[in-house]
């Protein structure tokens, strides 16, 4: 069992935790099967305030994963070559299909210190940036203990111009082809779905400042299940 405010983990996977600000990179598919909570921690990179996933993400392991107030800071404070397109998912960063279900997300933010940076300060809780042609991202919440999903407090600053409620923005960051990502959002019966924060998507021919044009991105949004799913805010959907 890992400590208080720490990310239990297995199957080789590490913790981070808000003394050391570490954030856990995933290279390969993985799977978080046990519990996952964590509190304050603040990406050094400015992608992923508490984890970092370049493989497929897997949170489905009936485990309680809490996220809350982790930020992921970019402009001049990150590192490396990320001084532009980063501040990038509060709490996670994930470039590949993603699955999770049952998870809170509370407090956490993407900011930049690039003032007009828009490609920075992005995904309030979540950023799925995809480098695939084609990819999923799911979550699920079921009527079961540690089944609910919840995203309230979450905000993105993108281009440093004031924060405002996002949970999750979605990317195409691809530059040789357009890409599609099939978000589907699970709602058992008597499950509690609470998105309080608003989704966001790329506007299309987005030009980061300084780099090649990411082509577009096709998002198709799918609501499945008998159960209610409770969006609240304005969502800002510039995608094709």
């Amino acid at each position: 069992a890992a400590a208080s405010g720490a990310y239990a983990y297995s199957s080789g996977l590490c913790c981070a935790d808000s003394a050391s600000a570490e954030v856990y990179t995933l290279a390969v598919p993985v799977a978080l099967p046990m519990s996952a909570t964590g509190s304050g921690n603040a990406s050094a990179s400015g992608l992923g305030g508490a984890i970092f996933s370049g493989g497929a993400l897997d949170l489905t392991g009936g485990g309680l994963y809490e996220f809350t107030g982790n930020r992921a800071i970019g402009g001049a404070a990150a590192s490396g070559a990320y001084a532009y397109s980063s501040g990038h998912g509060g709490a996670i960063y994930a470039s590949d299909n993603v699955d999770i279900q049952g998870a809170t997300f509370t407090g956490n933010s993407a900011t930049t210190t690039n003032t007009g940076d828009l490609s920075s300060g992005l995904g309030g809780a979540i950023y799925h940036g995809s480098t695939l042609s084609t990819s999923t991202f799911k979550l699920t919440a079921l009527d079961t203990t540690n089944g609910a999903i919840i995203f309230e407090g979450n905000t993105h600053n993108h281009g440093a111009g004031g924060a405002t409620p996002n949970s999750i923005y979605f990317a195409n960051t691809r530059t040789s082809g357009d890409s599609t990502t099939n978000a589907t959002f699970d709602v058992a019966s008597g499950a509690t779905f609470h998105m309080l924060d608003p989704l966001a998507s790329q506007a299309d021919n987005f030009t980061p400042p300084g780099g090649t044009p990411y082509d577009n991105l096709n998002l198709i949004l799918n609501k499945t299940g008998s159960g209610t799913w409770v969006l609240a805010g304005v969502s800002d959907m510039q995608s094709a």
